[in-house]
């Protein structure tokens, strides 16, 4: 009985208190940034941004930051040369990291980091 408490609290709850824990941080600093940049968010975004936090999961967050960045940048490039348009916004670009996430985070992580997870 100690065995399997000892892997359901280390595989299934300390996943959750990680994922519960980083969502929350996410969701400060986007809560702090939107006080001070108000401008750089719409309805509904920090909403979207904490939902793309909790379906990448754990570790998959870790994938989902740099990941969501890159495509942020991706998207926005395309948009000032085939549109002109100067502004975008964070959260399709972290919705479309984030089933990326999900899916091969993993994956990612061990290809970079080459240690077991």
């Amino acid at each position: 009985l100690g065995y399997f408490v000892f892997y359901v609290i280390g595989r299934f709850v300390l996943s959750l208190a990680f994922v519960i824990a980083l969502t929350s941080a996410v969701l400060g600093l986007l809560m702090l940034r939107r006080k001070y940049r108000p401008h750089n968010f719409q309805e509904g975004d920090i909403v979207a941004l904490t939902l793309a936090v909790l379906v990448s999961g754990w570790p998959g967050v870790f994938v989902l930051v740099p990941l969501g960045f890159i495509i942020a940048i991706l998207i926005s490039v395309g948009a000032r040369v085939l549109y002109g348009i100067e502004r975008i916004y964070l959260p399709p670009a972290f919705l479309l990291a984030s089933p990326i996430a999900f899916i091969f985070g993993i994956k990612i992580l061990k290809h970079f980091l080459r240690v077991p997870l």
